[in-house]
């Protein structure tokens, strides 16, 4: 496993991810990916915090 800081590549499979995740999670509201995306665009946002995991090249 490879852990490396989140790239702009990376935002749609991370928000296929997250809303794959909370798909079927009792206490969803739905817009769990949409929120990811709104804190990436706030200004306390900090991209060095931002993190993914790869496994053989794939998040």
């Amino acid at each position: 496993m490879f852990i490396r800081k989140e790239e702009p590549k990376d935002y749609e499979i991370v928000y296929s991810v997250v809303k794959d995740a909370f798909d079927s999670a009792e206490h969803s509201d739905g817009n769990e990916q949409d929120l990811v995306n709104a804190l990436r665009k706030g200004e306390s946002f900090i991209p060095e915090l931002s993190l993914v995991a790869e496994i053989n090249g794939k998040l």
